[in-house]
């Protein structure tokens, strides 16, 4: 059980998160633009897949989403969990790679200026 552990602990290790509010209209476009800096795994059916996650919760639900994207020409994975506190507007988080969320934020940042 412990190596078990150990094994997940190395595995996650070097996901960084980054999160944001969201107004429920605005998540299949901010998927959107996250799909334009990812060439392979996240795609318009995947965001389709957030979308409907999103708007199907009840409030105080909470979900995880596992993608097998390519990114920077290297396999990773794209975590996106979704907690809807407020039935208009989810949390969504983001688990990935550092260069990954580094994308994701500079996203964010032009979509919150």
């Amino acid at each position: 059980m412990f190596e078990e552990l150990k094994r997940q602990y190395r595995r996650l290790a070097p996901l960084v998160e980054t999160s944001a509010n969201f107004d429920m209209d605005n998540v299949g476009p901010f998927m959107e633009r996250v799909s334009g800096v990812i060439p392979s795994g996240f795609g318009p059916a995947e965001v389709a897949q957030v979308v409907a996650l999103a708007q199907g919760m009840e409030v105080n639900d909470e979900q995880v989403l596992t993608f097998n994207i390519t990114f920077a020409g290297q396999p990773i994975q794209l975590y996106i969990n979704v907690f809807l506190d407020d039935v208009d507007a989810p949390d969504v988080y983001f688990f990935s790679t550092p260069a990954l969320i580094k994308k994701i934020e500079e996203i964010m940042r032009e979509d919150f200026e």
